[in-house]
């Protein structure tokens, strides 16, 4: 018998206006051991008792559920996603392939993300990030099938000379990235914008191919501007 257990791919993606689903996706680093975790809270039990204290009906109220995993802080990481104090803004999609990509994974239409970093002399420095399920329009809160990621692929921008402030997006996405975060979007031509550092000319690559299962690298350096 085949399990879904073992190293999971997680990819997230945060919804577009009126929950629309993500056009690109951020890929996730392998988790620290045992941090992934599904887990569901039983709906309150509503009893209607007659006298003599016996059970006339029973009646639940749905499940809720959390997703969680945690990722190690270390050098040349970069939080997957910018947070204030642990807040993160809007709502994201979660999907979850097993090691074994034949059997099901676990798909979450709408969350709401939030992030806590804790450390200690073992692991040093680690963020954890929690993914509160929300209703979606159709279907259950947590979808239990077999996740496909064929016709995309991820690319990764890697950026040096700016200070530690510059950034970087697809022209399809409104959030920015740091440096290393890897984003996995349908395969073809992208566009590649850059936010504007003080003193500094953007990076002139604005462009890059992304590749079917394939990770594509782009060195990104700013110049002193003028």
């Amino acid at each position: 018998m085949e399990l879904s257990w073992g190293k999971p791919v997680i990819k997230i993606g945060k919804l577009g206006d009126g929950g629309k689903s993500p056009t690109s996706w951020i890929d996730i680093p392998t988790p620290v051991e045992n941090s992934t975790k599904l887990t569901p809270t039983k709906g309150a039990k509503k009893e209607a008792k007659i006298e003599g204290g016996e059970n006339e009906a029973v009646k639940y109220a749905a499940n809720t559920y959390t997703f969680e995993f945690e990722l190690r802080a270390g050098k040349g990481r970069a939080k997957p996603v910018e947070d204030i104090d642990g807040i993160i803004s809007g709502e994201y999609a979660v999907k979850l392939q097993p090691e074994d990509p034949t059997v099901e994974g676990i798909v979450i239409d709408r969350s709401a993300m939030s992030m806590e970093e804790t450390f200690d002399t073992e692991n040093g420095k680690k963020w954890k990030y929690t993914f509160d399920v929300l209703k979606p329009s159709t279907g259950n809160q947590v979808k239990h099938e077999v996740v496909n990621f064929s016709g995309a692929g991820s690319l990764k921008v890697v950026i040096s000379d700016d200070g530690g402030v510059g950034m970087w997006k697809l022209s399809t996405e409104e959030d920015w990235h740091k440096s290393g975060v890897q984003v996995f979007a349908t395969k073809g031509s992208v566009t590649i914008q850059y936010k504007d550092v003080s003193g500094k000319t953007k990076p002139a690559q604005t462009s890059a191919t992304i590749k079917e299962g394939e990770v594509v690298e782009i060195a990104a350096k700013y110049t002193s501007a003028g």
